[in-house]
């Protein structure tokens, strides 16, 4: 299950960058071929979050996934950043599903997961979506030299309105995208988040 939800934090010490991000609020930002863009959780852009976990036999997959979206357009007609930790289905049931999930989003040093080539690791995948139409993946091609970092990280109170655990974290990353028709190459570079995810059963 993958929603995309409001989530009301408690009030911080505003921090407003030169750019204008308020880096006390959900924001993601980076430069997508030198070009520099920033998604500000607010009136525009809404933060998404969600996990799709799957139980099968005696194994426990998790795909969790935190993005900014821009809510005032439609279909393929905007512009997102997904961030996505893969846990893949290496653990034997039963298993403690809440102590899983905020494992996915300890302080870290994370690989990239690439299809084809590490497939058998837990990674991170990063998805661009241009608003055109034009889908990116950071899973189709080589991530030599990319690297993803979870600086801080911390359990937070539930979400008030679905009772769903929820984690934030903070952190740098920059990687290669390819897309999914073409195999174009977009280069992601300076990327730095602040971004919560959310357990959904």
């Amino acid at each position: 299950m993958f929603t995309i939800s409001v989530i009301f934090g408690s009030c911080k010490k505003e921090k407003v960058d030169d750019d204008g991000i308020d880096t006390s609020v959900y924001y993601v930002r980076f430069k997508l071929n030198g070009t520099e863009i920033a998604f500000q959780y607010g009136d525009t852009y809404q933060h998404g979050f969600g996990a799709n976990p799957t139980l099968g036999g005696d194994f426990y997959c998790a795909r969790v996934t935190s993005g900014l979206y821009n809510v005032n357009s439609v279909f393929s007609d905007y512009e997102s950043i997904d961030i996505t930790t893969i846990r893949l289905c290496d653990y034997t049931l039963p298993i403690d599903e809440d102590s899983l999930f905020h494992a996915l989003f300890d302080a870290a040093v994370y690989d990239y997961f690439v299809e084809g080539v590490n497939t058998d690791e837990d990674g991170i995948e990063i998805s661009w979506s241009d608003g055109e139409g034009n889908f990116y993946s950071s899973s189709l091609g080589s991530q030599s030299g990319s690297n993803f970092k979870i600086s801080e990280a911390q359990e937070i109170d539930p979400n008030p309105y679905s009772g769903d655990d929820q984690h934030e974290a903070r952190g740098t990353f920059n990687c290669k995208v390819y897309s999914f028709t073409s195999g174009e190459e977009l280069t992601i570079s300076d990327g730095e988040f602040y971004i919560a995810f959310s357990h959904v059963l």
